[in-house]
């Protein structure tokens, strides 16, 4: 019952796997529908089990509950989402710069952000996170950086939660990371970055860099091309949705790999094709691994 859930881009599911990366079952399909896709990306699991899935091309953020049954729809025009422990959902809109905040509900709460080279501005925003102390993590591409948004007075939207007209307060940025990132997750302390060019998973703590997972040297089963999902957890790991290369690669935070998921070809490639991926994208794990 332990398991990490996968999307497959070119078929339009989620896929679920144990963190052994055994293929236990998949839902969705292409479609407008409720429960089914046009081009989903990111996926988050909360600590309920349930799952949420950006449909991008139809401009929302599905909503499953552990049996995978339709739960709402989120109507969120966006490339990437991140999910707190709260249940908010933070929208990145790199074409205006902006990140939004949404209840539980899906009531929009209020936005930061704007087009440009400032603090508190992002051009060309790649990917977007929260860690474990509820700041939202932005990868601002376009500026060459990683900015720290932190969210103070949290439990006031609680009250306020109904008023769509609601401001949302901001301080910061607090950190700012150097770094040409498309994609992020954060364990404990630590912040990942995939960053393409040189085609690597870069890990700050704090302002600084401490280590790189991957790089164009690297041959063989732990070699990454092209990251579209990260996700990381003290306890399980790092996982890498490997578009490229069309696999999960799974390594310790230390960064040791350890095994691939869903590989077409390799010493991990799986025999069976329901347990194999095709250009995987978003990706998150629960609690239980």
């Amino acid at each position: 019952d332990v398991n990490v859930k996968i999307r497959e881009g070119e078929k339009e599911r989620v896929q679920v796997f144990t963190s052994e990366g055994v293929f236990l079952f998949g839902f969705g399909g292409s479609g407008k529908e409720n429960g089914l896709f046009n081009d989903n990306g990111r996926i988050a699991v909360d600590a309920m089990d349930n799952v949420y899935v950006l449909d991008e091309g139809n401009e929302r953020v599905q909503k499953f509950d552990a049996r995978t049954k339709h739960v709402k729809n989120f109507q969120l025009h966006g490339t990437d989402f991140a999910l707190d422990d709260f249940g908010f959902l933070y929208m990145l809109d790199p074409k205006r710069g902006k990140v939004k905040e949404v209840g539980p509900d899906g009531i929009v709460l209020g936005g930061f952000g704007t087009e440009g080279k400032g603090k508190g501005q992002f051009k060309k925003a790649g990917g977007i996170g929260v860690d474990e102390q509820g700041a939202v993590l932005v990868a601002d591409v376009g500026n060459k950086r990683l900015q720290r948004v932190r969210l103070p007075n949290k439990q006031k939207t609680e009250r306020v939660r109904m008023n769509l007209e609601t401001k949302l307060l901001v301080t910061g940025p607090t950190r700012i990371l150097s770094a040409a990132a498309s994609v992020l997750a954060a364990a404990g302390d630590e912040v990942f970055a995939w960053v393409p060019k040189g085609r690597q998973v870069q890990v700050f703590k704090g302002k600084e860099s401490v280590r790189s997972i991957g790089g164009p040297e690297i041959k063989g089963e732990a070699a990454m091309r092209s990251a579209r999902g990260l996700v990381a957890s003290a306890k399980w790991g790092l996982f890498v949705s490997d578009a490229g290369s069309d696999k999960i690669l799974s390594f310790g935070l230390n960064g040791e790999h350890k095994t691939n998921i869903g590989a077409t070809e390799g010493f991990f490639a799986s025999k069976k094709k329901e347990g194999r991926v095709k250009a995987p994208a978003g990706l998150a794990i629960n609690e239980k691994g």
